[in-house]
């Protein structure tokens, strides 16, 4: 299915910019990649749609959001994660939404063109995720947002702003930074980040007062979501910690990645992707992520 990833890209530069659950009655969708539009506010905004082929409008299925990185866009964001091969497997619908600009960008602090109170991206997500529970047969206990890079800090801020509507995020090289007001998410909300020690783009270790210390980020989410306890854990070139025993039964794991630069780990950088390093493979974001969120207790949102 990802053959059809590089027409999706054409296609994108061509248009104008603009717990479980009794089964519903939605109807059937066709399967696979399609490119669709809703109307925010004065904005038509874009995004990737992937249904998978088990979908039958009847069982609700949980939806999982990727926002791409700065520069990049949906069609890219669909190819470097390869969600579709747990979608396929799992039974999960996708959404991977379009950034505004002739460079993609999101409105979440790190971006020198876009205010960080700009509200325009948040309208967006939860105008996507209301649109699409409406549309398709959806869980909206298992509404969950990856992002990579800037993406993954449009997680962060949907966490702290959406927590109503996302179950929990998951983020790889995420550009984070401080939210308007703060952080204040009406409920505690499971958080998995990876983060790689060779990454020059976001380093690990933050950036002056651009972006934070990614290890003292992770433990700042610990803290609000009250955890009590927190296990190191040790694997083939990586570093687990896992803060536990929080609130409402929800977990912050943050994993240090030896050697991985800037990229999406696990799956290689798109061909002839300039914005992607290659790095080490042996531990796979989307996998992590994913068994991170089907450990998560039901009843959690």
């Amino acid at each position: 299915m990802r053959r059809f990833l590089p027409l999706l890209l054409l296609l994108l530069g061509a248009l104008p910019v603009r717990g479980q659950q009794q089964e519903c009655a939605a109807g059937p969708a066709p399967a696979g990649y399609t490119i669709q539009e809703i109307q925010v506010g004065d904005e038509v905004r874009r995004y990737v749609l992937y249904i998978p082929p088990g979908y039958d409008g009847r069982q609700r299925l949980p939806l999982l959001l990727s926002f791409h990185g700065f520069t990049s866009n949906a069609a890219e964001q669909a190819a470097i994660t390869a969600f579709d091969v747990i979608a396929d497997r799992e039974g999960v619908v996708l959404a991977f939404p379009q950034g505004l600009g002739r460079t993609p960008r999101w409105a979440n602090g790190t971006s020198l063109f876009t205010p960080l109170d700009d509200p325009a991206d948040v309208q967006f997500a939860a105008a996507l995720v209301d649109t699409l529970t409406a549309e398709l047969c959806i869980d909206s206990a298992r509404v969950f947002a990856t992002g990579f890079s800037a993406g993954g800090g449009m997680a962060h801020r949907l966490a702290c702003e959406m927590a109503d509507r996302i179950t929990a995020i998951g983020t790889m090289s995420g550009a984070f930074a401080s939210i308007p007001g703060g952080c204040q998410p009406v409920r505690p909300v499971p958080v998995i980040a990876l983060h790689g020690t060779a990454d020059f783009i976001v380093p690990i270790g933050g950036a002056g007062e651009v972006l934070p210390d990614t290890a003292e980020w992770a433990r700042e989410w610990a803290q609000r979501n009250n955890c009590q306890s927190t296990v190191e854990l040790t694997g083939e070139g990586y570093t687990r910690y896992e803060y536990g025993q929080c609130d409402e039964g929800v977990a912050v794991h943050y994993i240090v990645v030896e050697g991985l630069a800037h990229t999406w780990a696990g799956t290689p950088a798109p061909s002839g992707s300039a914005r992607l390093a290659p790095g080490p493979q042996h531990i796979s974001a989307s996998e992590t992520m994913w068994s991170f969120f089907t450990s998560l207790k039901p009843g959690t949102h």
